[in-house]
């Protein structure tokens, strides 16, 4: 017999040390998701219901989460795009993932984009470039949103300062998916903001239907 994992039993189920020692499945299942759902409560709402729906126990089909991304399709909520630009820092690249499947659904099979709340969706996104915590989540940003627009590039020098945005968006040669690559330099926190309200200005000038 080959045993590669279990959980082994009080051998006396009325002691109390050995129940703590040996606890069963259900009750480390438990704790799991009571230390999920603890993390999850950094979130703020809307962004922590989205979050709520991808982590859904017993899930494997993320029906719980499409549905929730529809809904954000179906009735996209610009403070929940702020949210995104304020979160896409988050170190496990959870939150950009949803905001690429809410943007664009590659496999899970969503409902279409309507164009007028796709507008409304990329209006929120461009708006929420001043919130961003890192120059980093402004490149990732900036690159969806030429990707939203099929592709594109953005060069600009930042007046008053040293700082340089240069993102490229473009689709991979086999036309699946898209890359995107960025020369931004000098963006320190000091102008972080200043440089994400630039950005936002040209992306308004160069796309009509953001503003």
């Amino acid at each position: 017999m080959r045993v590669t994992e279990g959980f082994f039993r009080a051998a006396n189920p009325n002691s109390i040390a050995e129940r703590r020692q040996f606890r069963t499945g259900e009750e480390l299942q438990e704790e799991y998701e009571a230390t999920r759902t603890k993390t999850r409560a950094k979130y703020p709402l809307p962004l922590r219901s989205l979050v709520d729906a991808k982590e859904t126990p017993e899930d494997s089909d993320l029906i719980a989460y499409k549905r929730a991304l529809n809904e954000v399709r179906r009735s996209p909520s610009p403070e929940l795009f702020r949210q995104f630009a304020e979160w896409i820092h988050e170190g496990t690249c959870e939150i950009r993932g949803m905001l690429e499947h809410v943007l664009f659904d590659d496999f899970l099979k969503l409902d279409a984009w309507k164009e007028p709340q796709r507008k409304i969706a990329l209006r929120a996104l461009v708006d929420a470039l001043p919130h961003v915590r890192t120059n980093m989540d402004l490149d990732r940003l900036l690159a969806l949103l030429l990707q939203a627009h099929g592709r594109g590039e953005l060069k600009l020098a930042i007046p008053g300062t040293d700082a340089r945005i240069e993102v490229k968006s473009d689709r991979h040669p086999d036309g699946t998916g898209a890359s995107f690559s960025t020369g931004s330099q000098n963006i320190s926190t000091e102008n972080l903001s200043f440089a994400s309200e630039k950005c936002h200005q040209a992306l308004k000038e160069r796309y009509p239907e953001l503003r």
